[in-house]
């Protein structure tokens, strides 16, 4: 299905108000990153509704990670969901040393969506150790 541009605007505005309309956007939309990334600044749970490349996207991913620890009040709320958006995120995205680093550094609970190799990663456990001494 050949999207119109008029289409794709109505999506970005959608977006742009509310985040999870994504979820009702065509699966072409869902795979087209301006979108996706418009989606989650305004929402970043709204991940979950993106195509599965983009989910595999590095610079969705980080994106995610910054949006939802952009406001200190976010900060404390994640704290406790546990990096719900991580669990979206391909093993590609779960095994990217870099991305995983700054993830634990923003939050030590991410450490449960690294992947198992990374699990077993010094600089990776001693980031999470740094964040939180009692893992020890």
């Amino acid at each position: 299905m050949i999207e119109s541009k008029d289409n794709k605007d109505m999506i970005i505005n959608a977006v742009k108000e509310n985040g999870l309309s994504l979820a009702y956007a065509p699966k072409s939309l869902q795979d087209n990153k301006e979108i996706v990334m418009e989606a989650i600044k305004q929402n970043s749970w709204s991940l979950q509704f993106a195509s599965k490349r983009l989910r595999d996207d590095d610079d969705i991913i980080l994106e995610s990670i910054r949006i939802d620890y952009n406001d200190r009040d976010i900060i404390f709320n994640s704290i406790y969901k546990g990096g719900w958006f991580l669990q979206y995120a391909s093993s590609k995205i779960k095994n990217n040393k870099s991305i995983m680093l700054e993830a634990i550094t923003l939050n030590y609970d991410f450490l449960q969506y690294a992947s198992e190799h990374l699990k077993n990663d010094r600089d990776i456990i001693m980031t999470a150790v740094i964040q939180n001494g009692d893992m020890l």
